[in-house]
């Protein structure tokens, strides 16, 4: 059998070897945690065909769906708010698309909520829709609101209460439909 011997290998010189070591410079860096995995933009709201259970969805994008129509009460919500989010006092404008056969002028209730059941209402208002408007129209309303801070993850809600024949319009043809709220701060 053979067998391995190592060898040294040497190298030898008349002046000494000077090895230089490369200094390192440890700089303290400041780590950044999100406080919340979801960031929501309260500005404006936009009312989309896309259902979230028996309501429709409330998104942070102009929506381009097929459109929707409702000839009764109808709710929008968006959900998963994180803690610590204030809705600052102030106005929402809500605008909205309706058509009306009446003769008569019929109305329109609105509702702003937020939490988890039960609610706490954050405004709302009312609007006369003039009789014989038979093609969707645009119409806009501005109430006040009050602040509200979320303690804990909730939805925000809006209630729309019809008197028929009034029907509502939102989504594809009708996407200008919205909600324009005060500021938020987290």
């Amino acid at each position: 059998p053979s067998s391995l011997t190592p060898i040294a290998n040497t190298t030898q010189s008349s002046s000494p070897t000077t090895t230089k070591t490369p200094s390192v410079t440890l700089t303290p860096t400041m780590l950044i945690t999100p406080t919340s995995t979801r960031s929501i933009d309260f500005s404006t709201l936009w009312l989309s065909s896309e259902r979230l259970f028996s309501f429709y969805k409330l998104v942070g994008a102009k929506p381009n769906g097929s459109g929707a129509q409702a000839s009764d009460n109808v709710m929008f919500a968006i959900g998963d708010i994180p803690a610590g989010t204030n809705l600052l006092s102030g106005s929402a404008t809500i605008h909205f698309y309706a058509a009306y056969s009446g003769d008569a002028e019929g109305s329109i209730g609105f509702i702003l909520g937020a939490g988890s059941d039960p609610f706490t209402a954050l405004g709302k208002g009312e609007i006369k829709i003039p009789g014989n408007t038979a093609t969707p129209m645009l119409f806009s309303i501005t109430f006040d609101t009050v602040s509200y801070q979320f303690t804990a993850q909730g939805e925000f809600r809006l209630r729309i209460s019809l008197s028929a024949p009034i029907s509502i319009y939102w989504d594809g043809e009708w996407n200008e439909a919205r909600i324009i709220l005060p500021p938020v701060s987290q």
